[in-house]
């Protein structure tokens, strides 16, 4: 009995650690908070990330880590807070790990 209890032990474990193996990647809400201050060109428009209140969605639709390199790309809804208008933003976004901290080294996008 206590081997079948140590073997279910160890199960849940394991399941755990597997299942938090990205978990030190920014999540949704530190990834926003990121993009403040950050601005791309999509074409001859261009978007500047101002205020965490503009943010609407920000879903991610893809990523790939490859090691200190994280990329992502995101569909992002966003409203102007000076005009109130709605954007749909589909951006890349890349983080690198240095000393031990995801920062945000590139962002392109495009408007729609």
């Amino acid at each position: 009995m206590k081997r079948i209890l140590c073997f279910v032990v160890l199960i849940f474990l394991l399941i755990n650690l597997v299942g938090c193996s990205n978990s030190d990647t920014p999540d949704i809400e530190q990834i926003k908070s990121d993009l403040i201050g950050r601005s791309f060109i999509s074409g001859y428009k261009s978007w500047q990330f101002a205020s965490l209140s503009e943010f609407k969605e920000l879903k991610i639709t893809s990523e790939k880590r490859q090691g200190d390199v994280w990329e992502l790309d995101t569909d992002i809804k966003v409203q102007d807070v000076n005009s109130s208008q709605s954007y749909d933003l589909d951006c890349k976004i890349v983080y690198k790990k240095s000393d031990g901290k995801w920062q945000i080294v590139s962002v392109n996008g495009q408007i729609n």
